[in-house]
């Protein structure tokens, strides 16, 4: 356990206590992110997203970009505020970054909320969470928790990452390097 429940008093004590150390602490204890691999709220950028009737600005708490792609969105609230809030944002946020690719490149794949009592976890298409974790939760011998820490962890996003950059980028061999296929050479 990176802290104690009664430590996440605020948004940010969620972020830096329990989010930041389940980010970078390795497999089975945490996903084994490296700090290079996550931005943080001040250098992502703000998204304008409109919601019905009204526009909004969005400023996510982490975004794990790996071989370039933002493959993670990470949203923290407070322990008042609604887990189900933080994941709807996030999938906002997750869904207008994936809008900001070529149609069928949607590298955004998975979106966490936690308020510190609830983590919750979804693809970033899906509407309901198939990862919920209540704080107790949150222990390498937890079979939710691992399950968490598998879909998640940096190897598998890394893995979801390289794909999508060879199924979108058309490479080919020459000289013992890959390089970028002219589009006239590319296969229809």
């Amino acid at each position: 356990m990176f802290c104690s429940l009664e430590e996440l008093l605020t948004e940010s004590d969620v972020e830096q206590k329990l989010l930041w150390p389940l980010l970078t602490t390795a497999p089975p204890n945490g996903v084994g992110l490296v700090a290079a691999d996550i931005l943080t709220k001040l250098s992502i950028r703000r998204l304008e997203i409109n919601k019905e009737t009204s526009n909004k600005l969005y400023y996510l708490d982490y975004m794990v970009v790996l071989a370039g792609l933002p493959v993670l969105v990470i949203e923290a609230k407070a322990m008042n505020e609604s887990v189900e809030q933080g994941l709807a944002e996030a999938r906002l946020y997750g869904t207008e970054l994936n809008a900001l690719f070529p149609s069928g490149i949607n590298p955004c794949v998975r979106v966490i909320a936690c308020n510190g009592r609830v983590l919750q976890s979804a693809p970033v298409d899906t509407a309901d969470p198939n990862i919920t974790l209540q704080f107790a939760d949150i222990s390498a011998g937890n079979t939710l928790f691992a399950r968490l820490i598998d879909t998640c962890r940096r190897t598998v996003l890394q893995g979801y990452a390289d794909e999508v950059r060879l199924m979108h980028v058309p490479y080919r061999r020459q000289s013992g390097r890959c390089r970028p296929v002219e589009r006239s050479d590319a296969p229809a």
